[in-house]
């Protein structure tokens, strides 16, 4: 009897560990799923991250260029609102050709004194409204040889 005594504790023993064994088997399955439907879950979002920046690869040149411009422009406002203040204190009254032939000479001017400036100068593109400007095209106002200086006091 004590054998079969010895013999069932033995068998406990192994049928214990054999229950911590599936336990852990169980708990391992279950983080098996979750790290599948992580993976799955990561997967998508490459997919989706991938699909993104497809989209955006054109965005970068846009914004590196755009970027560019506005260093410029940012390089060269000091100058462009000099001619354009004089533009709008002393050019109104006299002719198209005569603000153009007097635009270049100041910016020629600008330039001689290291003063940085546009090349070609607008005063709608100095001190315009891009918005206004647009709604005044939309609404069917031409601009005419001089651009859109004629209504820049309109703004």
């Amino acid at each position: 009897m004590d054998a079969l005594a010895e013999k069932q504790a033995e068998l406990k023993a192994v049928l214990d560990r054999l229950q911590l064994l599936n336990d852990d088997l169980d708990l391992k399955k279950q983080k098996l799923q979750e790290l599948e439907e992580a993976k799955e879950m990561c997967e998508k979002k490459l997919v989706r991250a991938e699909k993104l920046l497809g989209g955006l690869g054109g965005e970068k040149t846009r914004w590196t260029q755009s970027a560019k411009d506005l260093s410029d422009l940012f390089d060269n406002v000091a100058g462009d609102v000099l001619v354009s203040a004089g533009v709008v204190a002393y050019l109104g009254p006299f002719t198209a050709d005569f603000r153009l032939e007097q635009i270049a000479k100041w910016v020629d001017g600008c330039h001689k004194l290291e003063i940085p400036c546009s090349q070609t100068i607008s005063l709608a593109g100095t001190l315009g409204d891009p918005v206004k400007i647009r709604s005044w095209n939309i609404a069917g106002w031409e601009p005419g040889r001089n651009g859109h200086s004629a209504l820049i006091p309109l703004l």
